[in-house]
């Protein structure tokens, strides 16, 4: 998730839609006190629990304000713009429409650009499945539901088993959109360099040579892309009626067929 109150712009990082291909583009022509990359719950949880032997409110010793204004919650430049108590209350990474209304001043939400990018969702379920499989470790709750007596569940039963429903980055996308809202801009995934462009350009209103350098990181090729990128098209009948009825509202929000 990005956040620019000079620019009144909100990255809102719907999962497995490109969003991190977004924010490397994003975050280097933007300062620091002008936009964060939001830290995940789970990376949150590690700070708290002193997984990296420091609580995330007590600024370690020669870490610079840079830095350490990444890790820390709510930093002091943002109380303008939020109802939230700096250094207590967050978003997150994947905080989804509902979260970042509520943490935001109403003057700010509506004024704001909210940005997101959605993805077929076929492609997306069927990334997030593989995301979760491949990732998983004995220590996720999911881990034996995933894996029934040792062996992966296909993906079939991952829909009709509703764990799906477990798993954030299966969620379905409206949950990042507020169809209500003015300033809202949807971008397909399968666009992303166009719609990059076009968020540098006219959303943040950069210079050219600041429009070109995030043209260059896409150039560079995405960031976490599938190595198996048309694998989903060979999922059953079965489970696109599935996808067909879980997902039937971001298929009508979002104009996917």
């Amino acid at each position: 998730m990005i956040i620019s109150e000079k620019h009144n712009f909100l990255f809102l990082h719907v999962p497995k839609t490109g969003g991190t291909t977004a924010e490397a583009a994003l975050s280097p022509v933007l300062s620091e006190t002008d936009t964060i990359p939001l830290r995940s719950q789970m990376q949150i949880r590690r700070l708290e629990d002193g997984a990296v032997g420091r609580r995330p409110n007590v600024r370690p010793e020669g870490l610079s304000d840079a830095a350490w204004l990444k890790r820390h919650r709510t930093p002091q430049f943002l109380q303008n713009i939020t109802r939230a108590e700096p250094g207590v209350d967050h978003l997150t990474k994947h905080s989804d429409v509902e979260a970042v209304k509520a943490f935001f001043t109403p003057e700010f939400y509506d004024r704001a650009v909210k940005c997101i990018f959605v993805r077929h969702p076929y492609e997306r379920t069927y990334s997030a499945y593989r995301f979760k499989m491949t990732k998983s470790k004995t220590s996720d709750p999911l881990y034996e539901a995933l894996f029934p007596n040792g062996q992966p569940i296909g993906f079939d039963a991952f829909l009709t088993s509703g764990l799906w429903r477990r798993v954030l980055a299966a969620r379905p996308q409206f949950h990042w959109f507020d169809a209500t809202a003015a300033n809202t801009a949807v971008y397909k995934t399968s666009d992303m360099g166009q719609a990059l462009h076009e968020i540098a350009e006219t959303h943040l209103a950069l210079p050219p040579e600041q429009v070109a350098q995030v043209d260059a990181v896409l150039q560079e090729g995405r960031k976490n892309v599938s190595t198996r990128p048309d694998e989903w098209r060979s999922m059953s009948a079965a489970a696109r009626k599935m996808i067909d009825e879980i997902y039937s509202k971001d298929f009508e929000l979002f104009g996917f067929e």
